[in-house]
């Protein structure tokens, strides 16, 4: 298949946890809308999602404006967190921590992970869902990546094309994001190389944590490295092939120095 890139859109659903008093709390009390009724802000819309707050960032058709989506978006969570609680404020890391005790004074349906399973594009199989018993929660930055309309999410076909998609991606923008995402734990429950989940408009990559948010530069990256992704597959180039699985590798196994594996690598990333 050809991408028509000129009508490619890119957006992304970050998840961002709360804090207060020097801690991170669950954010599940706050009226933010839920996963099947969003609250639409300005620019956007959020949700609780588990412990965590989720944004979601309009479809974007340049970088430019990709970036200015998810500024906004997420200075209307700010100012929604804000009216709720002058003294809370937003946290952007992969991992966080709860006691116990904390997490046993919690509804059940804050405690409970992801509904949905995600793909593992390498074994294009759907992965297991986590384990939910820990006393820590995760946080994703997952890309949403739209080429078309129409797909059906069950075919085997748009599975397989979204699987190919996913691998590509893991060299445009999961291996550079490793420079600033340095957590190993998050992949521990979510994260994995080649996560994905199948659209009708496209594919969400899940591998990524919400910490490309931190900086322009790295959203930037973001969004110029997944429109790289779609542009090499259309000339022919299958990164995967090409480094034999190196992504996979250095992603799963929080390889932070994955330049050194192979000369031509750092050319393949965004």
């Amino acid at each position: 298949m050809q991408f028509n890139l000129a009508n490619v859109t890119i957006g992304a659903d970050p998840e961002i946890f709360v804090g207060k008093d020097d801690e991170i709390i669950s954010g599940h009390h706050l009226p933010m809308g839920t996963k099947a009724n969003p609250l639409k802000t300005k620019h956007g819309s959020v949700q609780v999602d588990g412990l965590a707050l989720e944004v979601n960032v309009l479809p974007s058709k340049s970088r430019y404006e990709f970036i200015r989506n998810c500024a906004n978006v997420i200075k209307d969570l700010d100012d929604l967190v804000k009216a709720a609680d002058p003294e809370m404020y937003l946290i952007v890391k992969p991992t966080a921590w709860f006691t116990p005790q904390y997490l046993e004074s919690l509804p059940e349906e804050a405690k409970e992970l992801g509904c949905n399973p995600d793909w593992n594009a390498y074994e294009l199989r759907e992965n297991e869902r986590p384990d939910a018993s820990g006393s820590f929660r995760t946080s994703g930055g997952h890309i949403h990546i739209g080429w078309g309309e129409g797909f059906n999410p069950d075919s085997m076909q748009h599975i397989g094309l979204c699987a190919e998609v996913a691998k590509q991606l893991d060299y445009t923008i999961g291996l550079p994001s490793l420079d600033f995402d340095k957590d190993a734990k998050r992949r521990e429950m979510y994260g994995k190389a080649g996560s994905f989940r199948p659209k009708p408009y496209g594919m969400e990559y899940r591998t990524m944590s919400p910490m490309w948010l931190m900086s322009m530069q790295h959203t930037s990256m973001v969004y110029q490295g997944s429109i790289k992704a779609l542009r090499l597959l259309n000339e022919g180039r299958v990164l995967d092939e090409e480094f034999d699985g190196l992504a996979r590798d250095c992603i799963d196994q929080n390889i932070t120095k994955w330049r050194d594996l192979h000369p031509a690598l750092e050319l393949a990333a965004a």
